[in-house]
C-alpha cells in the first residue's frame, strides 16, 4: 500500500474535512479542539487564582501579587485513524458504467468516504471526551495499545451514591445542593449545567422528594416545572445527553455512562482542550510539497493505491487526545 497524490487535491481535502461539523458530539464544547506542532499531549494545571491586592498608598510601588503554581504532564498523543476501502469491483464498476478511467471515476468518491472516516475519527474523539469529563481520565485498551491518563480530579469531587435514586427513599434535592456546594467549593464558581442521561432525569421527576417541593402536590412533574423548581435552590439547568456510537465490534455504546451525573462549568468555559497534533502522513505529504507546513497539524486526508487486490482507499489520520486541564470544575456522582 503507497501513498498517491496525484488522484485528488489532498491539501483541498485536508482542509475540507477539518470544516466538517459534526453537532452531535456535544462535549466538544467542554474540551474544545486545538492543533499544535507535537506528537505530545500537555497537561498544565495552574492553582485556582483567586488573590486580591492591597489598598496602595499614594507615592509608593505598587504590591507585588504571587504567582500561581503550575503542574505540567505530558504523554504521547494515540494515533487515531480510519480507513474506507473503493475495491477493486466498486473500480471497474464505475469505470464501466462511465466511461473513465481509474483517477476520474476515483475521485468523484474520494469527498464521500473522506466524510465517512472523519465522523469515525471525531466519534471516537467524542467516546474519549465522554469518559474524561465522567471519569477523571482515559484509559486505552484495544487494538494492542495501552495507555491510561488520571487528569487529577480531586476524590472528594467524586461521589457515588449509597441508596440508589431508584430508591423512593432517595432524596435528590439533597444530594445536587450537596454535590454542587462541593463543585463551588472546588473550582471558585457554581456550575453551568448538570449532564446526565434522560433515564435519570426520569427518575428526578418521579421522585417523591422533588414532587413533595410543589404545593399542592402533582402526581407527575414535568422537565420545566423540575427544572424551574431545582433553579430556586440554586442549582443550574440539567441538560440529557443520550449519545451512543457503535464501536469497532458494533456495539452501541454510551459516551457518558446512563448512571452519572456530571456538573460542570457553563457560559462558554471549558475544561480542557481535545489536542491534536502532526501525523506522520502530514509529514511525508510536506515533505513532498503536496501540504503547506503550516497545515500540517490536525486531521490529514490521505488517498492510498493497493495493490492486491487492486483497489483504492482514503484515510483520515490524526494523532490526538482530549485533555482535562481545569480537574477541580468537574464533579460526578454515580445516582443508580
Amino acid at each position: 500500500m503507497r501513498i498517491v497524490t496525484d488522484l485528488v487535491d489532498l491539501q483541498g481535502l485536508t482542509v475540507d474535512i477539518r470544516a466538517l461539523a459534526f453537532p452531535e458530539n456535544a462535549l466538544e464544547r467542554h474540551l474544545p479542539t486545538v492543533v499544535g506542532e507535537t506528537v505530545d499531549y500537555r497537561l498544565a494545571e495552574a492553582g485556582r487564582y483567586n488573590q486580591a491586592t492591597v489598598v496602595r498608598a499614594f507615592d509608593t510601588p505598587a504590591p507585588l501579587i504571587s504567582r500561581p503554581g503550575v503542574v505540567e504532564t505530558k504523554g504521547g498523543l494515540p494515533a487515531i485513524s480510519a480507513m474506507d476501502v473503493i475495491t477493486e469491483t466498486d473500480s471497474i464498476r464505475a469505470r464501466r458504467l462511465n466511461g473513465l478511467s481509474n483517477a476520474d471515476a476515483f475521485a468523484p468518491t474520494v469527498p464521500g468516504s473522506a466524510a465517512r472516516t472523519t465522523q469515525a475519527v471525531q466519534n471516537k474523539y467524542e467516546l474519549l471526551r465522554g469518559q474524561a469529563l465522567s471519569t477523571g481520565g482515559i484509559s486505552i485498551a484495544e487494538n494492542g495499545v495501552v495507555q491510561a491518563v488520571d487528569f487529577g480530579v480531586p476524590t472528594a469531587n467524586k461521589f457515588v451514591r449509597p441508596v440508589a435514586w431508584t430508591n423512593t427513599s432517595a432524596d435528590i434535592v439533597n444530594d445536587l445542593v450537596t454535590w454542587h456546594q462541593q463543585f463551588i467549593d472546588s473550582s471558585g464558581g457554581p456550575a453551568g449545567e448538570i449532564v446526565t442521561s434522560s433515564r435519570v432525569f426520569q427518575q428526578v421527576l418521579r421522585s417523591p422528594s422533588v414532587r413533595a417541593l410543589f404545593s399542592p402536590q402533582p402526581s407527575v412533574v414535568t422537565p420545566d416545572a423540575a427544572r424551574s423548581i431545582l433553579a430556586a435552590y440554586g442549582l443550574p439547568p440539567i441538560v440529557t445527553y443520550d449519545r451512543r456510537i457503535e464501536d469497532a465490534a458494533g456495539t452501541l455504546q454510551r459516551v457518558i455512562a446512563e448512571d452519572r451525573v456530571v456538573f460542570l462549568p457553563g457560559d462558554g468555559a471549558t475544561v480542557g482542550q481535545t489536542q491534536l497534533g502532526i501525523t506522520a502522513e502530514a509529514v511525508e505529504l510536506a515533505s513532498r510539497g503536496v501540504l503547506e507546513a503550516d497545515l500540517a497539524p490536525g486531521l490529514t486526508a490521505v488517498t492510498y493505491v493497493i495493490e492486491n487486490p487492486v483497489s483504492t482507499a482514503v484515510l483520515t489520520a490524526s494523532i490526538g487526545l482530549p485533555v482535562v486541564q481545569r480537574p477541580r470544575s468537574i464533579v460526578t456522582a454515580t445516582v443508580l
